[in-house]
This record gives structure tokens, sequence and C-alpha cells, in this order.
């Protein structure tokens, strides 16, 4: 599938942001603690959810969804292998890991798919599922996990504060008798939306400001209503997308305060905005400057916005720069973007981006979800057509992305004849 797109369109109007997907997915997996009727509003209507819905009706539960509302009825779930190949469609099926040995103290899985930027192993989730008393095989393509002694609680020191881990050890860790704490966790929005709604099934979880997480073993879990956050990378793309194209352009239903480092960069290259507590208005704005970006753990600049603002760069009057430090290969766009004309290279580990006024449209390759956002934004600031391959890539992470943009004056459509 591709997006045919034909650029030099301004964009206006307002756009509201949906639920987050990286809270959607954990929280989806960890319902199935609770053993019994989940009720999740804000879920995003994006190819992962789908994905996961699948794999639950695969475990026996039932599962209704609406494009909305996700109803998830895990009272008569069932252990089963999950070397399955849905389990390779995306990288929150990992989730499963800790989820299940919460539930069965086993499981047996697929290594986990989704986007392939880089190598991302998942030494940090073994380790400490091992530090919990857990038995750990692992192959190049499986993983097969065992406590049938049963788990035991333990204090846990991440060398890293991966975000994956970190959900996967608090999901493993919500029946274990006794206290385990995380020390160095990750403490993004997302880890907190995952703690409120573990609390609201019944668990005894806490955090704070130190990256320490506290989890106290909960044997009983119930049913419960729970509401996702707003998603802060489709507000963050969006406010991208807007500064690069818009002349006015509102963003609502956000928490400003997540995207605080994105404002700041903003600030820096001198994007004109009006900001309120939960919506941003993002002006047209000339002679942009050039900024240094270092991307990190939150509250620092995102990885997840990094490919996509590398685009916005091209309009800044000099030489930025980004240097990812979550994941150090997460840069093919970069090959792509110079089929627009655009002026940009590698070295070592930093991109660097350069004033490019001549975009022209080029056929491009999506090789991962935010890339694939950033060559889409590439297409929509170049003179002429463009066509991105792999579009499905970008319809793992947003809700009705094509309609949304043409709603606000882009010009673009779906092609399925193109892969």
């Amino acid at each position: 599938m591709a997006y045919i797109i034909n650029g030099n369109k301004k964009i206006m109007g307002t756009v509201n942001i949906n639920g987050s997907k990286n809270s959607a997915l954990a929280i989806i997996v960890a319902s199935i603690i609770a053993k019994d009727v989940v009720i999740l509003e804000n879920i995003p209507k994006i190819s992962d959810v789908y994905d996961l819905i699948e794999i639950l009706e695969y475990l026996n539960c039932n599962v209704k969804y609406d494009g909305y509302t996700c109803i998830i009825d895990s009272t008569n779930i069932q252990y089963k292998n999950l070397k399955i190949p849905q389990i390779k469609k995306l990288r929150a099926s990992y989730y499963f890991m800790g989820a299940f040995l919460a539930l069965f103290n086993e499981i047996e899985i697929y290594k986990p798919g989704g986007c392939s930027f880089c190598n991302r192993p998942i030494d940090i989730h073994l380790n400490g599922f091992k530090k919990l008393n857990a038995e750990v095989i692992e192959t190049e393509e499986f993983v097969k996990i065992n406590a049938l002694e049963k788990l035991k609680a333990n204090k846990i020191k991440l060398p890293f504060p991966s975000v994956g881990a970190t959900i996967n050890l608090i999901l493993a860790s919500t029946k274990i008798k006794g206290t385990t704490v995380l020390l160095n966790a990750a403490i993004e929005p997302e880890i907190i939306d995952l703690i409120e709604f573990l609390n609201s099934i019944g668990a005894n979880i806490e955090m704070d400001k130190n990256k320490t997480i506290i989890i106290r073993g909960v044997e009983k879990y119930h049913k419960s209503k729970y509401k996702i956050i707003p998603d802060r990378i489709e507000c963050g793309t969006y406010m991208i997308y807007g500064a690069a194209l818009a002349d006015k352009l509102t963003i609502n239903n956000i928490i400003t305060n997540q995207v605080r480092s994105l404002i700041s960069i903003f600030v820096e290259m001198g994007v004109s905005m009006d900001i309120r507590k939960d919506s941003i208005t993002i002006y047209k704005s000339e002679n942009l400057r050039p900024v240094k970006i270092l991307t990190g753990p939150y509250p620092a600049f995102p990885t997840d916005l990094q490919q996509i603002i590398c685009s916005l760069l091209l309009k800044a009057k000099g030489e930025s720069e980004i240097v990812d430090t979550i994941y150090l290969k997460r840069n093919t766009h970069i090959e792509e973007l110079k089929k627009f004309n655009a002026n940009v290279y590698i070295v070592n580990n930093s991109m660097f981006i350069n004033h490019s006024d001549l975009l022209s449209g080029s056929v491009v390759e999506s090789k991962d979800l935010r890339g694939g956002a950033s060559l889409m934004l590439a297409a929509m600031m170049s003179h002429g057509t463009s066509i991105v391959n792999n579009s499905h890539f970008i319809e793992r992470g947003y809700q009705d992305i094509v309609k949304t943009l043409v709603s606000l004056g882009a010009d673009i459509r779906k092609d399925n004849q193109y892969d």
C-alpha cells in the first residue's frame, strides 16, 4: 500500500488527538491480569490494536471494539503457546511475557516484530525476569520462560530506563507475594497510565520521583472501566506538521506538559505558538533557526519524534543536528529524504540536516512507523507528486492520518497497487 501525495499544499484547521498508542497496547495486554471484564475508552483505531485483539481472541478472550471503546472479557482466558504469526507483527506483543508470567508462571513466545529500524534486544526484560526467579531459554526466534517454582519478589535496578522492560517487569510482579522494587525505571506518561490502570483493577503499585516503582503483590483482581491518556507522539507529529505547513493549526485533546520537550525546541527554532493547558495552536513561522537535538528517556526529547522533526528542520536556516541516544541506528529515513533533494547526511551517530528549499517529489520507501511519518511530511513539503510506499507502517500508529490531513487541506490518496 502507498500514499500518493501532491505536495506544496498549506494545511489549516483543527486536529483532535486520539488515545495513546503506547499506553493502549500495554494496557490491552495488561487487562488479561484481571480475568474479568475490562472496559477501555479512548483506544486508537490503528492496526496494532487490531493485531492485539486477534491475539486475545486466540487466547479465548471475548473482545468487542467499536473504534473507541474496547471491552475485554478475559474470564475464560486459556494458556496457549504464543509461537504464532501475529506475535511477529508488532513490538508490543512482548508484553505478553510479563502478563503470562503473572497469570500462568510460564510462556513460550516468538520474539516480537514491529518496526525494524535497528536491533532492539530484550536483554533487560529477560535479565529482569531471571531476577524474579524465572528460568529463561532464548533462541534466535523465540523465548521460553517459566517460573514453575513461583516468581519471587526482588529489588531490581535496570541498567537503562527501558520503557518495555519496565512495563514487562511491572506486569510480571503484579501477583508476586511480597514487594518488588524497580530502580532506574522508565517514568514515561505511558508507564504512569499503565500503573493507574493496574491500580484500577486492584493492583498496589506506587512510583516516586527517583525513577523507583514499588509493586506489592495482589492475588485477586477485578473488573474496571478506564480511559487511556491522549497520544503525546501523535500530538507532537501534528505540531511538527503544523510548523512546516500550516498558516494556523489547532491541536486539541492533549496534555501540554507531556510535550514540553518539543515546545522547548520550537521556542529555540522560533515557531509561533499559542500554548494552553489542553491545546496548542501553531501559526505560520518564517526564518526558522537550526537546533541540536539529543533524544533521551522522558522528559527528554522522545526518540519517536526525532525522525519526523528531521523533515521540519529542512526549513531551518542553517545546519541542525540530531543524536538519538535511545536507538543508535534509527536513521533509515535519511537516505530516503535524499531522494527529495534534501541536504542531509550521517556521521557516526549524528544526523545532520541542512536548509533545503527545493524539495521535489519522489518515490520513497517507509521502513518503520515514525520514519514513514517523516517521509510523508517531506512529500507534503515538496513540489510535485510523491509516492510513499509501505504506508502500512504509518497506519500502525496513526488513526485516520490521511483523512485528517485531507480535511486540513492536504492532497493525499491511498493506492493499494503499490507495495
